[in-house]
């Protein structure tokens, strides 16, 4: 074995380096490089303090970390555009389910309106219609938040605000009255 260190251990000294994370040190590190593959004997505290200077393996550390930082976020980056194209799957699948419920609810509703129409469907059995309604209405709700939900994933707005504005002062309606009311700010004046 040569006399010196070759280049390859010297890039496996810094991996271990860097390895060891916050607690890096290089007296802490002489002693454990015997144990890696390629190393007969661990490098002495001193030559590894010209290596790091040598080889600015500080400026290196925070390269890499600044590297494998943007490597954690693509990964996360890819996971959340993953994650809500999954969502968005299953929100489309559930909107096409409830699309055909709705057509059988809707067809049903319609049957049992031309049955009361013709006299075939008695009044004690309305109750069945009207909990039929409960539950289309029930669907409705439902397909709306999760239109909404869609919406969101996608990055857009799921409601807006309307500029128009109701004043209710002390009880009174004041949309009651025929003039437009204008609030003013103190100091300015009425448009």
């Amino acid at each position: 074995m040569p006399r010196g260190f070759t280049e390859f251990q010297k890039e496996t000294a810094f991996d271990r380096y860097y390895a060891m994370g916050p607690e890096r040190r290089l007296r802490t590190l002489s002693g454990s490089l015997v144990d890696t593959e390629g190393f007969p004997k661990s490098p002495s505290y001193v030559t590894l303090k010209k290596w790091s200077r040598a080889h600015n393996w500080q400026e290196r550390v925070k390269l890499r970390d600044i590297e494998n930082s943007k490597q954690v976020q693509i990964k996360t980056d890819r996971e959340v555009v993953n994650t809500k194209a999954d969502y968005r799957k299953m929100i489309k699948e559930r909107l096409a389910e409830d699309l055909k419920l709705d057509g059988y609810v809707t067809a049903l509703i319609g049957k049992a309106k031309d049955k009361i129409e013709k006299g075939e469907l008695s009044v004690d059995t309305i109750k069945d219609l009207a909990e039929l309604m409960r539950v289309y209405q029930g669907a409705t709700a439902k397909k709306v938040e999760l239109i909404k939900a869609d919406l969101l994933l996608i990055g857009e707005a799921d409601s807006r605000v309307d500029a128009g504005v109701q004043i209710n002062v002390h009880g009174v309606d004041m949309d009651q009255f025929p003039e437009p009311y204008v609030i003013k700010k103190e100091g300015e004046d009425a448009v």
